[in-house]
């Protein structure tokens, strides 16, 4: 394969891969990384085996495939494997060694009211890394001056809690939802707004 054909492959896998993130899907990239002549060579695995990019053997890229499905099963984000240890069958690739990384969204926190527990949660989510948004129909409760010292986290005043629960939760992969306002009346308005959005994660503190 040529240098042009090696571009435009490695364009396609991050282009697939930035597509991933943006809605919200998860998928594992391989890269071999030594023990092979093909070093760097990439293949993106999505959701149903949608399949980007080459590693250059086929019996090799079919191991892989099941392989990714197992890799999603835990926790790691990355992880180095040698042929021989899901391939035993494939001997001119036992050394080889792979690297896997799981591609998703960075996990997303919701939480619906600002009052001192919305703002601690809110606070806490930032500290321990999800990308957080505090939602209130008080402006004066999501101000950038209460937050100053947690810059990253995004306050929206609410004009309505349905369209701004809604459009906070987005699709809801990888959006964990908290549910703490002010009253009854309003958790139930952002109750039916999560459910309808069907987010990985809720909670109605209530």
């Amino acid at each position: 394969m040529d240098h042009n054909s090696d571009q435009r492959l490695l364009t396609s896998v991050n282009r697939a891969a930035a597509r991933v993130i943006e809605t919200g899907g998860i998928a594992v990239l391989i890269t071999i990384i030594d023990g092979a002549a093909n070093v760097g060579a990439k293949l993106l695995v999505e959701q149903e085996n949608r399949l980007t990019g080459d590693l250059g053997e086929k019996a090799l890229a079919e191991a892989v495939i099941r392989q990714a499905a197992v890799f999603l099963q835990g926790r790691e984000e990355t992880r180095v494997y040698r042929g021989q240890e899901f391939a035993p069958e494939l001997s001119a690739w036992s050394t080889t060694q792979l690297l896997f990384e799981r591609i998703q969204p960075e996990p997303r926190l919701v939480i619906c009211g600002a009052g001192h527990v919305g703002a601690a949660l809110a606070k806490l989510g930032n500290f321990v890394g999800y990308e957080t948004t505090l939602i209130d129909d008080r402006p004066e409760f999501v101000t950038a001056k209460r937050f100053e010292r947690h810059p990253k986290i995004e306050l929206v005043t609410a004009r309505d809690w349905t369209t701004a629960v809604r459009e906070a939760i987005g699709n809801g992969k990888g959006v964990s939802v908290a549910v703490v306002t002010r009253g009854h009346s309003q958790d139930q308005e952002c109750m039916r707004a999560v459910v309808n959005t069907n987010p990985d994660y809720w909670l109605d503190w209530q």
